[in-house]
């Protein structure tokens, strides 16, 4: 997850916070592990960012 903290990742990812909080975001993968993937990775970055919200 540390990659997500350069400038144009965090902004990509305030992005996403935006669509998730106005409605459902969908997340695609095409790792054959469903529980360890890039897209999990995001669902959980993007939850912690929207537990911050006022």
């Amino acid at each position: 997850m540390e990659e997500l903290h350069a400038p144009e990742k965090t902004r990509f990812v305030r992005r996403i916070v935006r669509m998730a909080i106005n409605g459902n975001v969908t997340l695609v993968y095409g790792a054959r592990d469903t529980e360890h993937n890039n897209a999990r990775v995001l669902e959980e970055v993007v939850a912690r960012y929207m537990k911050e919200l006022p």
